[in-house]
């Protein structure tokens, strides 16, 4: 019987490993919510996506989506930059045109029309977003995230 229960333990173990390295939705995205606003930035419309775990204690990644505030609601919706119809966390167009899930180790990932810029920040989701609907045009809204950046060690 204890010879069972060992098999059964590394076959799951294997399975994890295999689903890891094969780049699968894994069980550790458990607890993962997503949320979101729109506002606009000076001649902008800003549309951000954020993951977060627990209460929003902790950002887990943050898109932000940018159009000059003129563009037509039907260019919006058939944005490829990000693919919010494929997963339990969206799909973003790298800068190479690849489609990655985000990083959920708090990363922010901003389009400046179709430039993605990146960065690793520390927050949370519920107070340290607050006071971006306020912000005067995208360039603040990137400098308010660079309060947030991770220290490199």
């Amino acid at each position: 019987m204890a010879h069972r229960k060992l098999i059964v333990m590394l076959t799951c173990v294997a399975f994890l490993v295999a689903c890891l390295l094969a780049g699968c939705d894994s069980p550790f995205h458990t607890g993962l919510q997503q949320s979101g606003t729109a506002f606009s930035a000076g001649d902008h419309v800003v549309v951000t996506t954020y993951g977060y775990f627990g209460n929003g204690d902790k950002l887990a990644f943050a898109i932000v989506q940018t159009w000059p505030i003129d563009t037509p609601p039907e260019v919006k919706l058939a944005d490829k930059r990000v693919d919010f119809d494929s997963k339990t966390t969206p799909l973003i167009r790298q800068n190479d045109g690849i489609y990655r899930e985000p990083d959920i180790s708090g990363t922010v990932y901003m389009y400046f029309g179709d430039e993605l810029r990146t960065m690793s920040v520390d927050m949370d989701e519920h107070t340290d977003t607050a006071g971006m609907m306020q912000l005067k045009d995208i360039d603040a809204v990137w400098a308010h995230f660079e309060k947030f950046k991770k220290q490199q060690k």
